[in-house]
Order: structure tokens, then sequence, then C-alpha cells
């Protein structure tokens, strides 16, 4: 029998890291993991204000805790090719209810860090008929 070695693909890893961020926890934790996850310049491009920069991405997140306390995203499933990818993602509630799901089309660097994350939500304000 061979022995399987599992592996998390750095994508995955470094999405996971960013995702962390986005949970209740005090602000020098939250900008550590934005650190260590995405790049100085970032830019993150959302319906409603599009972000340049960890600072700028941090005060974001800091308003979700704010009209969300206690919420969190976890990565459904992620395809990716060279230094690029795709995360399907969904939304936790405090109570840990799962919530809408949606998408994150993700660039990354050299150092394998988010350079730009352009997010899609599966909410009816973004749903095309």
């Amino acid at each position: 029998m061979t022995e399987q070695i599992a592996t998390t693909d750095f994508r995955v890893a470094t999405y996971e890291t960013y995702l962390s961020a986005w949970t209740a926890i005090p602000d020098d934790r939250r900008l550590h993991l934005l650190q260590a996850s995405v790049t100085e310049g970032v830019v993150f491009t959302n319906p409603t204000k599009p972000r340049t920069g960890i600072d700028d991405v941090a005060d974001h997140l800091r308003a979700f805790q704010t009209r969300s306390p206690g919420g969190s995203f976890r990565l459904v499933a992620m395809l990716g090719w060279e230094d690029n990818a795709i995360a399907t993602w969904q939304f936790v509630d405090a109570a840990g209810n799962a919530g809408f799901t949606g998408y994150d089309v993700l660039a990354f660097d050299g150092e394998h860090r988010i350079k730009s994350i352009l997010l899609f939500s599966n909410v009816p304000k973004q749903t095309l008929k």
C-alpha cells in the first residue's frame, strides 16, 4: 500500500489565512493575517466600494464585524492555475448557520500573496436575468 501525504496548495493556504482575517478577532491579529496573505497594495473590488491596500481592506473587515458580529466566511472549493484561482465561499453567522455564497477571483504574486480580489456574491442584486 502506498502512503499518501496530504499537501495544501499555496493558493488554498493563503486564501484560508485571508478568510480568517474576516473573523471576530483583535485588530492587531487581523492586520497580521492580512500582512501574511495579501500584498501591501492589494486591490479588493466588490460591488459596494473598491478597496486598495492592507489598511483599507482591514477597515472593510472591521466594518463587516460591526454589521455581522461574529460572522465569518469559509472556503467551499477552489479552482486554480499558475498564480490565479477562483474560490467559492460561504458566509457563516455567529451561531454557525450557513448563509449566502459567493466567489472570489484571485491573482497571487511571486511570494504567494494575494494581489487582487474580485468579489461576486450570490445575492439578488448581483443575479443577472
